[in-house]
C-alpha cells in the first residue's frame, strides 16, 4: 500500500532517513520499510533544428548609456568586447522632452511652468492623443529630410504597467497606447517600452520566471484574440491600429532587475545578486529573440556595477554568453522544456553550429537535462561555455572570472548534462552534414540455371551517430530477393530465365532527415540451358540403371509413364554433381517409361 508520496527541491547534498517511534519510552520498536526509493526526475529538452522561429536581428543586444556615464577612449573596445550590438543615448528624458503630466521629471512646453500654476495632471495638451499627433508631425518632418530614418513611439508594457494608463474621471477605462497609435500608427516603425518586472522575494526566485511566465504575454496578450485592457499585448495594438503591422518593431529601451524588494548581495555565503542579474538578462534576451517583432533590448545601465562599472560585471558576462549562442543574423529554432526553473534556447548558427542555452534558475538544486534534437545530425564533441555561482568567489556583485569554456564529448544528437543551481551553459556543438551512404562495387555474374547469387551488400555511412541503413531493389527479377535490414540478396535463376541477361540494382537509404541513398547495378547473365543426356542405361543386382548427364546447377527429375502420355515423378535432386547414377526401385509394370527434366522449377 503506498501511504504517500512526495516531490521536493533539495539542495546538491542530500540526507534522507525515515523516522520510527514505538510511542513507549520502554518498548524497542522493530519496523520494516518496503518498497521505498530516493530518485531524481531529469529535466527533459526537445530541440527541432529545422523549425525556424526568427532570425536574430542586428541590433538586439543593446545597453543604455546616458550623459553622467563615463566615456574613455577605452570604452568601445569594451563594448566590442562584451557583445553589444546597439547603444541608446544620451537616455530617458534627455532623449525625448515629453511628460505624462504626472510627476513633472519631464520637460514637456505645451503646458507651461511652474506646474503649481498651469495644472499639468490629465491636461488635455498632454494627453496620449496629443503625445501621438506630435509623434506623427516629427515623423513627417524627419522623413521628409530622410526616408530611411526609423521613428518609435512610447507605449506602456503589458501585462502590467497600466498604473499611469488610467485616470480615474479622465480616461475611464482607456489605455495609453491605443490612444497614441490611433493618431501615428501609419507613421511610425518601432513602439518602444520599457521593464522593471514587480517580484516578491529578495533571492531571485520569483525574478527569474518573470521571462518565461511575463515576456509571452507581453508581446502576445493572453487568452483568445481580440485582447482588450490589461490582456492585450503590443502585437494586439500593432495590429489593430498600425496599417503595416508587420514592419513595426518592438525596442525595450530599458530593462532591468533593481525594482523592490531590492535582490540581497547573498545568503549563507552563496552570492545571489550577481548571478540572478546575469540569468535574468540572458533569459530576457534570448526570450525575446523567438519573437520576430523583437528588435532591441538595452540593458540600464552602462556604468552600473552589473555592467562595467567596476569590470565585467553579470550582464556583460550574461551577453558574452549569448553572444556565444547566437550572431545577427543566425536562426533561433523550437526548443522546449519540460521543466519551468529550466529555460532552454536553439539556435541554429550560420557558420553551420547549433548552439544550446540552458539556465538552471534554481537557486536550490542542480538539475540534469537530457537533450534530445530532431532534424539534424550533431557531433558527438562540441564547447561547453558555463557562467554561475561558481564564478564567484564571494557574495560581491562583478564575479571574481568570466565564462569559462572547454570541450565536451558524449553528445550528439540526444546527450545529458548537469548544470549548477543558479548557472546557464551554452553549448556549441557542430552539425555533421549529412553525407550519403557508400555500397561497395558489386560485380557481375554469369551462372548457370539454378546456380545461386548470393551476397551481403557491404555499406558504410560516416554521420555520427551511425544512423540505420535500410537496402532495397529498385530493379531485379521476380524471384531475386533483398533483406532490407542486412543487405543479403539471393537469385536463383529459373529454367526460364536461362539465356537471358538480368539488370539489377540495389539502394541503401539511410534514417537521417532527409534521407540520401546510393545504389549499385549489375547483372546476372543465364547461360543458356544444355538438356540432360541419359548417357548410359542398364541393369546392377536386377534394379534398372541409368545415368544422367548434364549441366551443373539445375535441379533435376526423373518421371515415369506407363504411356508416354501421363507422367509422374519419382525422383528429384537439387543441383547435383554430374553425371548422377539413378537406380529405380523394383519394377511392377510390364513396360516402364523414363524421362529427366530440368528445373527450377520442378513440378
Amino acid at each position: 500500500m503506498q501511504v504517500s508520496s512526495q516531490t521536493v527541491e533539495m539542495n546538491n547534498t542530500v540526507m534522507a532517513g525515515l523516522d520510527v517511534t514505538a510511542h513507549n519510552n520502554s518498548a524497542l520498536n522493530t519496523a520494516t520499510f518496503t518498497n521505498f526509493s530516493l530518485g531524481f526526475v531529469p529535466v527533459h529538452v526537445t530541440i527541432n533544428a529545422t523549425n525556424v522561429i526568427n532570425t536574430v536581428p542586428p541590433d538586439a543586444f543593446g545597453i543604455f548609456m546616458a550623459v553622467w556615464d563615463t566615456w574613455t577612449s577605452t570604452t568601445p573596445a569594451q563594448l566590442e568586447q562584451a557583445g553589444v550590438t546597439a547603444m541608446r543615448y544620451p537616455g530617458g528624458s534627455y532623449a525625448d522632452n515629453y511628460s505624462t503630466g504626472t510627476d513633472g521629471y519631464e520637460c514637456d512646453y505645451a503646458v507651461p511652468y511652474p506646474y503649481t500654476n498651469y495644472p499639468r495632471y490629465a491636461n488635455a495638451l498632454l494627453s496620449p492623443a496629443a503625445y501621438g499627433q506630435a509623434v506623427k508631425a516629427f515623423s513627417t518632418a524627419m522623413k521628409a529630410v530622410d526616408p530611411t530614418i526609423k521613428v518609435g513611439a512610447f507605449s506602456s508594457t503589458p501585462p502590467g504597467d497600466y498604473s499611469w494608463d488610467y485616470i480615474s474621471g479622465v480616461n475611464n477605462g482607456q489605455h495609453w497606447t491605443p490612444l497614441v497609435l490611433a493618431q501615428c500608427g501609419s507613421n511610425i516603425d518601432f513602439v518602444i517600452v520599457h521593464w522593471y518586472p514587480n517580484f516578491s522575494d529578495n533571492l531571485g526566485v520569483d525574478l527569474l520566471s518573470e521571462a518565461g511566465s511575463v515576456i509571452p504575454v507581453m508581446i502576445n496578450g493572453t487568452g483568445p484574440y481580440p485582447h482588450t485592457g490589461t490582456i492585450s499585448g503590443l502585437e494586439d495594438w500593432i495590429t489593430n491600429y498600425c496599417p503595416n503591422p508587420a514592419n513595426v518593431q518592438i525596442c525595450v529601451t530599458e530593462f532591468g532587475a533593481d525594482n523592490y524588494p531590492y535582490l540581497v548581495a547573498g545568503t549563507n555565503g552563496m552570492p545571489i545578486l550577481g548571478p540572478v542579474e546575469a540569468l535574468f538578462a540572458a533569459d530576457c534576451w534570448s526570450t525575446w529573440l523567438n519573437y520576430p517583432a523583437f528588435a532591441n533590448a538595452d540593458w540600464l545601465d552602462f556604468d552600473g556595477n552589473s555592467f562595467l562599472g567596476d569590470g565585467n560585471g553579470p550582464v556583460v558576462c550574461a551577453m558574452q554568453m549569448l553572444r556565444h549562442l547566437c550572431s545577427p543574423g543566425d536562426a533561433i529554432v523550437q526548443a522546449t522544456s519540460d521543466t519551468s526553473n529550466l529555460r532552454a534556447q536553439g539556435v541554429a548558427q550560420q557558420d553551420g553550429n547549433l548552439g544550446i542555452l540552458l539556465i538552471n534558475e534554481s537557486i536550490n538544486s542542480s538539475q540534469t537535462v537530457q537533450v534530445a534534437v530532431s532534424n539534424v545530425n550533431l557531433n558527438t564533441t562540441g564547447t561547453l561555455y558555463q557562467f554561475g555561482t561558481n564564478n564567484w568567489t564571494s557574495t560581491n556583485e562583478v564575479p571574481a572570472t568570466g565564462p569559462g569554456s572547454n570541450s565536451i564529448s558524449s553528445l550528439g544528437s540526444t546527450f545529458s548534462v548537469t548544470l549548477p543551481a543558479y548557472t546557464m551553459d551554452v553549448l556549441v556543438i557542430p552539425i555533421v552534414s549529412n553525407t550519403p551512404p557508400a555500397l561497395a562495387a558489386i560485380s557481375n555474374y554469369t551462372v548457370n540455371v539454378g546456380q545461386t547469387v548470393a551476397f551481403t551488400a557491404s555499406a558504410t555511412d560516416s554521420n555520427q551517430p551511425p544512423p540505420k541503413l535500410t537496402f532495397s531493389l529498385l530493379s531485379a527479377p521476380t524471384n531475386a530477393t533483398l533483406n532490407t535490414n542486412s543487405g543479403a540478396f539471393s537469385f536463383r535463376p529459373l529454367v526460364s530465365q536461362a539465356n537471358t541477361t538480368n539488370p539489377i540494382t540495389l539502394e541503401v537509404t539511410d534514417s537521417e532527415n532527409p534521407p540520401l541513398s546510393a545504389t549499385r547495378s549489375f547483372t546476372v547473365t543465364v547461360n543458356p540451358l544444355t538438356l540432360p543426356q541419359v548417357s548410359s542405361v542398364g541393369w546392377s543386382n536386377g534394379q534398372f540403371v541409368l545415368q544422367v548427364s548434364g549441366q551443373s546447377g539445375p535441379d533435376y527429375g526423373i518421371q515415369i509413364s506407363t504411356n508416354l502420355t501421363q507422367w509422374s515423378m519419382v525422383f528429384a535432386t537439387n543441383s547435383p554433381a554430374m553425371p548422377f547414377i539413378w537406380q529405380a526401385v523394383a519394377a511392377t509394370n510390364a513396360a516402364d517409361f523414363y524421362r529427366v527434366v530440368d528445373g527450377p522449377p520442378l513440378p
